[in-house]
This record gives C-alpha cells, sequence and structure tokens, in this order.
C-alpha cells in the first residue's frame, strides 16, 4: 500500500465539502478515499488495506486518527469558532436550510438524534447545558484535530512543527485555495471560493450575550489557534519542511483531466512547464510570432473551436499524446510552448509590448452569451457548477441558503440581477465582461471577431483549409450564431425545472425588454465591442479607445 500524499482534515462547518468537490474534480473519484463515503464515517481503526493506493484521504477525521509514519500534506481550514457552533446546531435542527434533497433527508434524521442525546431543537443554549454530546462537538473541536495531543492551541503547535501543513481560514478561503492550487499545480481556473454567504438565521444567536459568552468560555484554545493564524500569518498558516520535495511528489499524482502524469510529461517534452508569472489576461494569451499576432481565448465554444484549430497548426511535442478537441486546459496546465506563460519572460514582456503585433479576439453579444450561460448551467447542466464556486456562491445568494440547491437553481431575473449586485471580480470567467480578457492588449492592435465572420478570423490567423476540414460541423454550428431576437419575457421568471419541460426554449422567451437593457448597460463595452465586431462579415473591427 503506498501513503496518500494529501489528507484533509475536515473539520465539520468549515468548506470541507467545497474542498472534497475540487479534490474529485480534479483527480477523479478513483483517487480519493472520503470518510463516510469509502467506509463507516465512525470507523474506530484506521482503514489501511480500504485505502488501498489512492492518493487523497478526508473525511470528519482529526490528525490523531491518522498512523504517526504517514507522512501526507496535512489539510485544514478553521473558522471563527461561534459561527462554527451555530451552523452545526443549525445543520442539526434545521432541514429546511438544506441545500440538496438528500441533505435534506439527511438533516431530518440528524434532527430525530439531536433530540436522542438531549438536543433542544429551537434553543442552542439549552442544547448546550443539556446534551454533553453537542457541548463537546463544539468545545475547542478545532484544536483537536489538528493536535496529536490534547485539545489545546500548545498541542497545536508541537504538531504542525513536525509535519507539512496547509491551515486557512474560512474568511481568508481564496487564498488557502490559490496556495494549495500553486503546491498541487492546479489551473487557476480551479481555484475557488467557499460557499459561505453569511446564513440568514446567524443574527439572532449573535445577539444573545448569555449564549456568545457561553462558547467563548468552551472555545478558548480554538480561539487562541484563530488568533494565531490571522495575527500571526495573516490567515494562511504554511509549514513546509522542504517545499521543492513535496511539490514534486504532489504534482506527481494523476489528475483526471490529463492522462499524463508530471513524469510522463516531462518524457514527452511537455514539462517541466514554464511559468513566467505573467499577470492574467496576458499569460493565456496564444502567440503567432511568425504572423505577428495573439489569439485571446475569451471563454466560449467559439473561442475553444479556435484554440483546437491553431494548435493545428503550430508545433507541439508528441502531438499524438493529445486529444484533437478541447485542448485549452492542456495549454493551461502543461508547457506546449503556444501561450504567453511558456515563454521566457523577457520575451513575452517584449512580445506583448510590440506596437505591430495584433491581437485577435472573438467577440459575442452580450446579452446572447449571457442566455447562453444560463441555458447551460442553470437549466440544461446543473451539475456543471460542481466545483464553479463563485457560481455557486451567487445561487446560495440568491437562494438564502448555506448549501445551494443545483436543481432548484434561479430564474434568469434572478440570475440577471445577481450579476449586477456582484462585484465583478466575483463574476468567474463564464460572466465576466469580455473586454476584460483584452486588456493586456496594445492599445489600437485588437482585431475583433463576431461568430458570424469565424471564417474571416480563420483567414486572418492563416488557419489552412485542410485544418478547418477536420472541424466543419463544429464550425459551421457556430457560424449561424446570431443576436438574441426582439425579447418575449413570458419566462423570465420561470424556475429551471419549469424550463426543463419546455424541450427547445426560445432564449427570447427569457428576456423582457427590462433585462435586456440592464445587461446591456452593465456590459455596456461589451455591446459596443460587439457591434463594431458584428458590422462586417469579411473585415476584423478595431476597439475604441475613450480618451
Amino acid at each position: 500500500m503506498s501513503q496518500p500524499e494529501i489528507a484533509f482534515l475536515h473539520i465539520p462547518k468549515t468548506a470541507g465539502t467545497s474542498q472534497h468537490q475540487s479534490f474529485n474534480r480534479w483527480y477523479g473519484r478513483e483517487q480519493i478515499f472520503w470518510f463516510g463515503d469509502d467506509c463507516p464515517a465512525d470507523v474506530a481503526t484506521f482503514p489501511r488495506e480500504a485505502l488501498g493506493s489512492r492518493q487523497v484521504i478526508g473525511g470528519h477525521k482529526p490528525l490523531g486518527f491518522y498512523p504517526g509514519d504517514f507522512d501526507p500534506l496535512f489539510c485544514a481550514v478553521l473558522r471563527e469558532p461561534i459561527e462554527r457552533a451555530v451552523s452545526l446546531f443549525a445543520y442539526y435542527t434545521r432541514p429546511d436550510l438544506a441545500g440538496q434533497p438528500g441533505e435534506k433527508a439527511a438533516r431530518e434524521r440528524a434532527l430525530s438524534r439531536s433530540r436522542e442525546v438531549g438536543m433542544v431543537p429551537d434553543d442552542l443554549l439549552a442544547s448546550l447545558k443539556r446534551s454533553r454530546q453537542f457541548r463537546a462537538e463544539v468545545s475547542n473541536v478545532q484544536c483537536g484535530y489538528l493536535s496529536r495531543r490534547a485539545a489545546t492551541f500548545a498541542g497545536v503547535l508541537r504538531t504542525l512543527g513536525k509535519r507539512d501543513a496547509v491551515v486557512g481560514t474560512l474568511n481568508e478561503y481564496p487564498r488557502f485555495q490559490q496556495r494549495l492550487s500553486d503546491l498541487l499545480d492546479w489551473p487557476v481556473a480551479t481555484v475557488g471560493s467557499a460557499n459561505r454567504s453569511r446564513a440568514n438565521y446567524l443574527d439572532e444567536y449573535l445577539d444573545d450575550k448569555e449564549l456568545v459568552a457561553l462558547l467563548r468560555e468552551l472555545n478558548g484554545e480554538d480561539r487562541k489557534l484563530l488568533d494565531h493564524v490571522n495575527g500571526e500569518h495573516g490567515g494562511l498558516w504554511v509549514n513546509l519542511r522542504d517545499e521543492a520535495r513535496r511539490r514534486e511528489r504532489l504534482q506527481a499524482i494523476p489528475t483526471r483531466r490529463f492522462a499524463l502524469t508530471q513524469a510522463e510529461a516531462r518524457k514527452a517534452g511537455l514539462w517541466p512547464r514554464r511559468d513566467n508569472h505573467l499577470p492574467w489576461p496576458a499569460r493565456n494569451y496564444l502567440a503567432l510570432p511568425g504572423r505577428r499576432q495573439l489569439f485571446v481565448p475569451v471563454p466560449g465554444g467559439a473561442s475553444m473551436l479556435v484554440v483546437d484549430l491553431l494548435a493545428a497548426t503550430l508545433p507541439i511535442v508528441d502531438k499524438q499524446r493529445l486529444p484533437t478537441q478541447n485542448l485549452y486546459p492542456w495549454m493551461v496546465r502543461f508547457n506546449l510552448g503556444q501561450m504567453l506563460k511558456d515563454w521566457p519572460a523577457a520575451d513575452a514582456q517584449a512580445y506583448l509590448g510590440r506596437g505591430d503585433v495584433s491581437g485577435a479576439a472573438l467577440i459575442q453579444d452580450p446579452v446572447s452569451r449571457l442566455l447562453g450561460v444560463y441555458l447551460k448551467h442553470l437549466v440544461r447542466e446543473p451539475e456543471s457548477l460542481r466545483g464553479q464556486m463563485l457560481f455557486l456562491d451567487s445561487l446560495a445568494a440568491v437562494q438564502g441558503k448555506e448549501h445551494p440547491d443545483l436543481a432548484l437553481g434561479m430564474t434568469f431575473r434572478q440570475f440577471v440581477e445577481n450579476i449586477r449586485a456582484t462585484p465583478v471580480e466575483r463574476l468567474g470567467l463564464a460572466r465576466a465582461p469580455q473586454s476584460h480578457f483584452l486588456a493586456s492588449l496594445w492599445p489600437g492592435n485588437e482585431a475583433l471577431f463576431s461568430t458570424r465572420s469565424l471564417p474571416a478570423l480563420m483567414d486572418f490567423l492563416g488557419i489552412p483549409e485542410s485544418v478547418r476540414q477536420l472541424h466543419n460541423q463544429r464550425i459551421e454550428v457556430l457560424s449561424r450564431e446570431e443576436p438574441v431576437p426582439a425579447p418575449l419575457g413570458d419566462l423570465a421568471d420561470a424556475m429551471p425545472e419549469e424550463l426543463r419541460a419546455i424541450p427547445q426554449i426560445d432564449p427570447a422567451r427569457l428576456l423582457d425588454a427590462g433585462l435586456e437593457a440592464s445587461l446591456r448597460e452593465y456590459y455596456a463595452e461589451d455591446d459596443a465591442l460587439y457591434r463594431r465586431a458584428a458590422s462586417t462579415s469579411s473585415e476584423p473591427a478595431k476597439r475604441v479607445h475613450r480618451a
């Protein structure tokens, strides 16, 4: 049996579900061993045989449960102790706050068990006084998870000082994810944020002075730990005895999306990946130096098609090991030499700064684009939202739930209103303005195309006819995309369940005049870019720069 390389210590009610989803998404279910899924949650001895060769292990088990000879990277997220206690109480006693149907059933069972152990479902303070079991579950539990000794701050310091660990906090969860992703060599797109919208029920508990005083008394050691991580480490505590060696071990874990391990990629000439630390979005621009061009991959089917077409024309080492479609994630992951991130830093900066280098981009009608995002992720494929943390945050905020219900979703009107209420940096790639992807281009050198002028873009980039023929069907479908017709709006307030019963939805039925105006106002620069790009089907349009 090989030892796991990652052990996630899932302290209850600290975003462990989000992290579990990220591991499953990246490594695949077959690489993950999770307590409660792969063995009983209350297993009393460490399940060495059941673990097998899986590389990631996690669940509601403390560090002290793991064998002393194990040497994984231990990871955990901390939460403000009083908020964690209230959240756990709500989980046990409020089935109405559940997101998924399965979770609701689990909460209903938890409610029944809570009464058996003396909890009072409508009184947290009384539950703490009457239920010894519940009191133990909210008393310095976070120190208990991170210490092999007593559940004290001193015990945590002694334990983690001898082990490699990354410990974050819920308030700084993006930093935790970014640091972990850096060690694991996950792409930026994998990084998300915890689904931690402030629950509506929290304030009523925090106003109870006796309750707050008791919870503070019960969590003095946890408070010391959280203050240490926040005060001494800025919300992210990292202890790595040999970071280079740890990185090598972590990045050797096979991933689900890529058939190649790092060792195989090195043998194929695709590794090591260069990273010149160019900022986004410039780092992901595709470079065509022979034509003094860049291609800007704006999220969407048409841009991803162009990436595949370009990959077929440019020199890539050992193409036989790569797929013929959806190559963009491979370019982000490996050193294929096509993105500016793969170049030496000085060369990339010099090329990006040349005034004679044109940057080509496909621009969609912003309203049509957002209708497509809504229909894909909230109506047709709601499961595609798993792992998209920023999108899940938005859904949780609209539903007013701690854990959003993917099947329930939201109406298109709610979708638009949420976009307008969300800071642009929290929208994620699918909903971000397309103009943001052009930000690193030399002013005045943008060559803009619409989907209707896709053949003209392929001419502009020098993609030969022989390559186009391999993707004729995709090209034909995408070239037919048109801006949304005059709004009808009779389904603007329909929930996704109702929409799924309609065989073929006319997008105009989701859109009324007010919603269209709202989107065009919010995405005003995208709207102007698209109108210029769509003004001709044979020549690229230039971006207009305001003085």
